[in-house]
């Protein structure tokens, strides 16, 4: 959670995304890992020199002291350089796709969506549209990706859980979409599709 504080302070940390991508493998959290192992390569500039280092002893002495230590999340604010792309420009690519989905238009809704990551790669609503796109097309293996990207983002984003449970259930797995069906009520326990993935999910598995 504090290296998350980091990387939303400032997004072109890649120690951050670095150390960040090494827990996620230790939790098998596989799409999230490989997200920020990305993110790791492309901001840290001695990235060749820290993986070798960790290949070899699972440490690293090229990354400052400060990111294994409580994070000061107010300094970072009052200390970091403010992005480059407004806010408000991820909205308007934002909205620009999500017309596109509506629309049918999936490859104009996607080549805005992936602006966004250029701008923002953590914005969960990003990953969650990619995601439903994906699952359109019956891509269900790069939606499943994304899906849990943009819940590990933003965990309490209740339509990728409810995503995840449904392609889980068709799937069969009914332990994972159990799981995902309870957080989905864990966030709002009176959301209608919540509670029937829930049911549907305990009709099923009997």
């Amino acid at each position: 959670e504090q290296l998350k504080q980091v990387l939303l302070a400032d997004q072109r940390d890649g120690q951050a995304y670095y150390l960040l991508s090494k827990a996620n493998s230790r939790n098998g959290e596989t799409e999230p890992a490989t997200l920020n192992d990305n993110n790791a390569r492309r901001y840290l500039p001695n990235y060749a020199r820290v993986e070798t280092e960790w290949q070899k002893s699972s440490t690293t002495n090229d990354i400052p002291f400060r990111l294994y230590t409580t994070f000061n999340r107010t300094e970072a604010v009052r200390n970091s350089e403010p992005l480059q792309s407004p806010q408000d420009d991820v909205q308007i690519n934002l909205e620009k796709a999500r017309n596109f989905s509506k629309a049918g238009r999936d490859d104009e809704a996607l080549t805005e969506l992936r602006k966004i990551l250029v701008k923002d790669s953590m914005n969960a609503e990003t990953y969650l549209l990619i995601g439903n796109i994906s699952l359109r097309r019956g891509d269900f293996e790069v939606a499943v990706s994304n899906y849990k990207t943009a819940i590990f983002w933003k965990n309490d984003l209740i339509e990728g859980h409810i995503a995840l449970g449904k392609i889980f259930v068709e799937r069969g797995d009914f332990t994972q979409a159990a799981i995902y069906a309870d957080n989905a009520l864990k966030i709002d326990a009176n959301n209608q599709e919540a509670i029937a993935l829930k049911r549907q999910v305990e009709r099923k598995a009997k």
